[in-house]
């Protein structure tokens, strides 16, 4: 069944992610359902579809591949996997969502003995994060795109099977991700390569280490890989894996290893304050097995190390040579000869005793952590005792992860945002002196709350004191502190204003002010900086997100909503706003102002809103905004914007149609995308009477005689796809829908760009049009298009009606339906027996209904023989 499926087109168009206001919507592509449902039933066929389906961003879409992964045999799963891997390569930013897909799949891989796959598909999923800022500076943690949680689940699953399926292989794969997330010092994280109380133990990176320790120490203790284990290890250049050397010595090596003697006694790696560690615990644990010479050998060395560090010191010299000597043999104490021991008395006397020997620095209470909470205990405090424990703890070191295990406080605030964003709103004001990720936590809350309309039990107080903590975001203190610190929150005040628009205006109009007052701080932001703009590639969806990620674009969109237009209350506070806010937009399009030109695109959004505001006013942006009409100047980018994130509207038609006109006449230039939102508004806008398709020159014409054949079946499936639903349409908006599909059928016909045609399917099935005009343009269409068809869930519904009013051009219209054999077929077999029966039932319908049962028959649906009326 999936090859005619495959050779019809039938997965050729997965879904993309959709943009929405603040960020994207992820549509399901039941085809990729449907291939998950298959696979185990046709592994073969499915993989070989999915090799052959463009790609797709959607995410969903991707995991649904891995899914039916996961259920094929392995060398079926393997193809998969080969493909995923490129695809998760250049999508690190999805992997700790995908890996709930991938995880399963590599399980499967790794059980079957695929480990060509499993090891690849790993190794994409431990992927590290870019450095951060323009300095490339290194993160000390969340080095990996994957969180601690799915990190454990990688080590107690796949790896934990390919670990003893091909440890060696599996062992190269983690230090090779090992060696991309640590290039530098290790030490001020991983204080022990062991398990230690002073290791930071709350980062992803830190599962990777204990995995690849383990593996290592376990593969070592066979005799014949214990050098080479070690060796390919100090090869890497990063100090870990000296350090992760000298473990696996420690803990594999036999009795007076010769390999672990000659570390021991290196006083190039004595130096090495990333390796003191490692070296001081295998000094507490094997120095006594040596000999007396091996042990003095040892003791040269150290002296060796403690005489390098005082000539490197200069005048501290002796003071330095002194405490590193001491260190060194308060280690081996028990077993210091006689003739040190004076010394090492002198020595102690000089300098002291360190209390925790081993270890170069020492946290009283280990490395910092953050502090574990569950939702229920945080959910359970009272309001003040919940704020008081955030001013307790508002100093506690957390990752950035925090979907990461037991991180405390932010974890359990995270869980309330969900669970009860309004009492987080309600207590806005009192996260105003807290530090700025629990006032961005607070102001994510109060997002979810206004945006999904869930205010109604906020007094104005409440409102009031979220205002006072967006204000917050712009007082002195976040602006001393600037940086990245307060970028998240002052990118969630201005989401917040914008969502709060409409409570301000109508309930509480005192506010505006001081909310128009933040967005104008907000809006001189250095975020985005340069850095992060976009390439000139990139996608219109791609500008929108870029803004809404930022904290001027997001606080532009916020600018925009405030502003009063005339068919709201003119009020003192709107007119006071309105004149702080215009100047906003008028200096997002400056680029001496705003030098980013994805930021000045993205103000096409919404375009609408200014129009509304200031007829006048919109005029003299479109040309800054879209460029002189005709010109190759401007920002293109703002029309695709416009025209993939505006509906069509008909009052701007009249300042935008030179635009549209022009855009008409170069559509055949356009990007799929744009040039199928173009259609649509033109399509739009010819329904809403804006546009006349007969009169000579009228975009949509031009339109038709310039566009791509698929980008035109787009429009007229996505007009019938409008036409489904129960609300009503204005019958003149109905007639003149009516009157573009004749006009553009005939066009069509004469031009012998039939394909476009297709779409008719969606216009029938929506039942919108007179009954006896459908089915004889559904005729029509179908002589025209060889009876090919889009499908609609109600066209052989509709057609089981018509058939009792005109059964002979019902039977035609079947017939042809079916030479075509157009794959929608093979899933709407119930809609084909209620045709066959409907026509069996009217009056001499018998020999129509034989009829088409015999062409079914011939095109191998055998199984209408189940319909009594066929019979």
């Amino acid at each position: 069944m999936l090859r005619p499926l495959a050779e019809s087109g039938f997965f050729d168009a997965p879904p993309e992610a959709e943009p929405t206001e603040n960020g994207f919507r992820l549509p399901v592509w039941s085809q990729s359902l449907y291939l998950v449902r298959v696979a185990p039933a046709d592994p073969e066929g499915v993989a070989d579809v999915i090799a052959a389906i463009p790609e797709t961003e959607n995410m969903n879409t991707q995991c649904h591949y891995l899914q039916a992964a996961a259920v094929m045999p392995g060398r079926y799963a393997a193809a998969v996997a080969q493909r995923q891997v490129a695809w998760l390569r250049s999508h690190p930013n999805t992997i700790d969502w995908v890996v709930l897909a991938a995880e399963p799949l590599a399980r499967k891989l790794a059980s079957e003995g695929e480990i060509d796959s499993a090891l690849p598909l790993l190794d994409a999923l431990l992927e590290t994060r870019p450095p951060e800022g323009s300095g490339g500076r290194r993160r000390l943690l969340n080095r990996l795109y994957i969180s601690q949680y799915h990190m454990r689940a990688l080590a107690n699953g796949p790896l934990k099977e390919l670990a003893a399926r091909a440890p060696t292989r599996t062992l190269s794969m983690l230090c090779g991700a090992l060696e991309r997330a640590q290039e530098g010092e290790s030490s001020l994280w991983r204080t022990a390569i062991e398990p230690d109380g002073q290791n930071v133990e709350f980062d992803a990176l830190a599962v990777v280490v204990d995995v690849t320790r383990d593996l290592a120490s376990e593969v070592a203790r066979r005799p014949e890989f214990l050098t080479k284990v070690v060796e390919d290890l100090e090869r890497r250049k990063a100090p870990i894996f000296h350090r992760l050397a000298i473990h696996v010595l420690r803990t594999a090596s036999p009795t007076r290893s010769p390999e672990l003697l000659a570390r021991l006694a290196s006083p190039e790696l004595s130096a090495s304050s990333e390796c003191f560690h490692e070296i001081a615990a295998a000094l507490l644990e094997r120095f006594g097995e040596f000999t007396q010479e091996q042990q003095a050998e040892i003791r040269q060395a150290m002296r060796k190390d403690a005489e390098r560090a005082a000539a490197r010191a200069g005048p501290d010299g002796a003071e330095v040579r002194d405490a590193r000597l001491s260190t060194w043999f308060q280690i081996i104490e028990p077993w210091l000869p006689e003739e040190d021991r004076a010394e090492f008395d002198a020595l102690v006397g000089r300098t002291g005793r360190w209390p925790h020997p081993g270890y170069r620095s020492w946290h009283s209470h280990g490395r910092p952590h953050p502090t574990r909470f569950t939702h229920e205990q945080v959910a359970s405090l009272t309001d003040q005792e919940l704020i008081a424990l955030l001013k307790e703890h508002q100093r506690d070191e957390v990752p950035e992860n925090f979907l990461d295990d037991d991180v405390g406080l932010e974890r359990a605030l995270g869980v309330m945002i969900n669970e009860n964003p309004e009492r987080l709103t309600r207590l806005a004001r009192e996260f105003s002196a807290l530090p700025p990720r629990f006032i961005d936590m607070a102001l994510s809350a109060a997002v979810v709350v206004f945006q999904n309309r869930r205010d109604g039990s906020l007094d104005e107080g409440a409102v009031e004191g979220v205002v006072t903590l967006c204000e917050a975001t712009v007082s002195e203190r976040a602006l001393h502190e600037g940086g990245k610190t307060w970028t998240a929150a002052q990118r969630e005040a201005a989401t917040v204003i914008l969502n709060i628009t409409e409570r301000l205006k109508h309930r509480s109009p005192a506010l505006i002010p001081r909310a128009a007052q933040v967005v104008e701080e907000l809006a001189r932001s250095a975020d985005p900086s340069p850095e992060k703009e976009p390439g000139e590639v990139a996608r219109t969806r791609e500008s929108i997100t870029f803004a809404v990620s930022s904290v001027r674009g997001s606080a532009r969109f916020a600018a925009i909503a405030l502003l009063s237009d005339s068919s709201e209350p003119d009020t003192v506070e709107a007119r006071t706003a309105n004149a702080r806010l215009r100047p906003i937009i008028d200096a997002a399009l400056d680029a001496q102002g705003e030098p980013s030109p994805t930021l000045r695109a993205s103000i096409a959004r919404h375009f609408w809103r200014l129009f509304a505001v200031d007829e006048q006013w919109a005029a003299g942006i479109a040309s800054r905004l879209f460029g002189e009409v005709g010109s190759v100047e401007g920002t293109p980018e703002a029309w695709r914007v416009y025209l993939e994130w505006h509906r069509a509207y008909r009052p701007l038609y009249r300042l935008l149609a030179p635009y549209y006109a022009e855009s008409a006449k170069r559509v055949g230039a356009y990007d799929e995308h744009s040039a199928r939102a173009l259609g649509q508004h033109l399509a739009d806008l010819a329904a809403f009477g804006a546009i006349d398709p007969r009169v000579e020159g009228s975009p949509i014409g031009e339109f038709v005689a310039n566009a791509s054949p698929e980008a035109k079946l787009h429009v007229l499936d996505s007009v019938g796809r409008k036409l489904q639903g129960t609300e009503r349409i204005d019958p003149a908006i109905l007639a003149r829908i009516q009157s573009l599909w004749t006009w553009w059928r005939e066009r069509a016909e004469a031009t012998h760009h039939l394909d476009e045609l297709e779409a008719f399917g969606t216009w029938f099935g929506s039942g919108r049009f007179d009954r006896a005009w459908t089915l004889a343009e559904l005729e029509k269409v179908l002589v025209l298009t060889g009876g090919h068809l889009r499908w609609d869930e109600g066209l052989l519904d509709l057609l089981a009606e018509d058939a009792a009013r005109s059964p002979e051009a019902v039977a035609r219209c079947k017939k042809m339906l079916i030479d075509a054999s157009d794959p929608w077929l093979l899933i709407g077999r119930e809609g084909i027996r209620s045709v066959v029966a409907a026509l069996a039932a009217t009056e001499g319908g018998q020999r129509l209904a034989d009829e088409v049962r015999s062409r079914l028959l011939a095109h191998g649906f055998g199984d209408v023989e189940g319909t009594s009326a066929c019979r």
